[in-house]
């Protein structure tokens, strides 16, 4: 299989502003368009019979939400949290995800084997930039949606939710 490159790939995928979901331990982490594609995703955080993670919310300009959620932990809505816009610090949070997964990957052989990918085809997309990157281009391939310009669109793999293999591996790829 061949993979290119966070700095080969194109980043028009992802429109701005969009949403990010982002596992407390920097496990984690989803893209959304926008507030209804979160709220529509009602396994955020958790797939079917799997215990839901502790997450944070934040948007592409570097605000923070607080999730609102109901007595069986459904989210419901966001809530501008009272913090000041940080940029930098969603960006870091990002790449410490990235960080992650590159560990994981590393770790883990048997978990790609799964989707016919080896560790070298996952240090393609994770590597470490050599300078700091756009928060665009650190979530670049977690965003799902198909176009011909993502690392892996979506369902290329077969994915049953049909959101690309990355939701697969970060979602499922808890140890």
């Amino acid at each position: 299989m061949s993979v290119r490159s966070t700095g080969q790939a194109g980043i028009s995928a992802l429109e701005e502003p969009f949403l990010l979901t982002i596992g407390l331990r920097n496990d984690f982490m989803h893209v959304y368009p926008d507030v209804t594609a979160l709220l529509a995703d009602h396994d955020i955080g958790a797939g079917v019979g799997e215990r839901p993670i502790a997450l944070e919310f934040f948007d592409s300009l570097g605000y923070r939400y607080v999730g609102r959620y109901d007595a069986q932990w459904h989210l419901l809505g966001l809530v501008p949290s009272s913090d000041p816009p940080d940029h930098e610090r969603v960006r870091e949070r990002a790449e410490a995800v990235r960080t992650y997964l590159r560990s994981f990957f590393e770790n883990r052989p048997d978990v790609l084997a799964l989707y016919g990918l080896t560790v070298e085809d996952t240090r393609a997309v994770f590597a470490a930039p050599e300078s700091p990157r756009s928060l665009k281009e650190a979530v670049l391939p977690f965003a799902a949606g198909g176009g011909e310009d993502e690392l892996f669109p979506a369902g290329v793999f077969g994915d049953d939710d049909d959101q690309g293999i990355w939701h697969n591996l970060t979602h499922h790829g808890h140890p």
